[in-house]
């Protein structure tokens, strides 16, 4: 396939360039936001010009300040190259409003892959043709060498409770037992900690990877998600997840995973519990999610992408 070029920023900024390192079809072009928009777009209209790319991917989330950047990002584009829109999270709420109106006129414009599969069925439903993928993890970051003591839970996230940390925090304090630790930044990072429990501030890298390493139980009682990443390095670092079923969760941990109902304090403390007493269950649930995640890995993304670019440009 002929080169491809993929902007974006954040999160999306450090998956396209992981995917620079895997493929030299692919070319990072990083953008910034807010107040350099406009300079952005006529850089990357520069380079369309310069040196048109086979396919042009551009990453939206739902937000009305990434639709109006990436609006701007399309129209920048023209008609010189196809367009890929690889958005990320979900928010089933944007269907029925103005949001998802402009959402889609922009994202009718060209293909979309989503890490959502409720965000697929949506767009297919408005005529927009799009493809579902998972988020990717890089094994060289994340590895399956377990450190752990059968006692440890950990989350990794945004600090909020569309994220379901006021639940959590609630569900280990009646827990009453075991070790919790919190990494990320938020509103609920100043709450009270129960006993046991930590807020260990933002993480990454080999931080990142040493807490996975030691932890049996990766928790995530969200609200609302796409494909999070957290579940998805969880999995690779052999860790058990309990979630909520939500977005694309039940699909990656598969029919037998540990799912709790949004928001049910309960539940959550319930299966923790049984978790924590049945540590060998623990350890083959988490040796499962090892062996799924290897669906899910940046090179098995590459492949996909891959596919999905080649039959957008119509190359053998």
């Amino acid at each position: 396939m002929s080169r491809a070029v993929g902007a974006g920023t954040g999160g999306v900024a450090r998956l396209n360039a992981l995917l620079a390192t895997r493929t030299d079809r692919f070319e990072h072009f990083e953008i910034g936001r807010g107040a350099e928009v406009a300079a952005d777009a006529a850089r990357l209209a520069q380079r369309v010009r310069h040196d048109p790319p086979a396919v042009v991917q551009l990453n939206p989330s739902l937000r009305t300040r990434s639709l109006i950047r990436e609006t701007a990002f399309r129209a920048a584009i023209g008609d010189r190259a196809p367009v890929v829109f690889f958005t990320h999270g979900w928010d089933p709420a944007w269907v029925t409003g103005a949001r998802g109106r402009a959402a889609a006129a922009l994202l009718s414009t060209g293909t979309v892959l989503t890490t959502a599969p409720q965000l697929s069925s949506a767009l297919r439903s408005l005529g927009v043709r799009s493809h579902v993928l998972a988020t990717a993890w890089d094994p060289n970051e994340i590895s399956g060498d377990r450190r752990s003591d059968g006692q440890t839970l950990l989350f990794v996230g945004s600090l909020t409770t569309h994220k379901g940390v006021d639940t959590l925090l609630e569900a280990f304090a009646r827990l009453g037992r075991g070790r919790l630790r919190l990494a990320g930044t938020g509103p609920l990072g100043s709450a009270r900690a129960p006993d046991g429990a930590a807020f260990v501030g933002w993480v990454e890298g080999p931080r990142k990877a040493a807490l996975l390493a030691e932890s049996d139980i990766v928790v995530l009682p969200s609200h609302g998600e796409g494909c999070p990443l957290a579940v998805v390095e969880a999995m690779g670092a052999g860790c058990t997840v309990v979630a909520t079923p939500v977005g694309a969760i039940p699909d990656l941990l598969g029919p037998d995973a540990p799912l709790v109902p949004i928001g049910d304090v309960d539940a959550l403390t319930t299966v923790l519990g049984e978790l924590l007493d049945e540590p060998a269950r623990c350890a083959s649930i988490g040796a499962a999610n090892a062996a799924r995640a290897t669906r899910y890995t940046v090179d098995a993304l590459v492949d996909r992408l891959d596919e999905v670019y080649t039959d957008l440009i119509g190359e053998p």
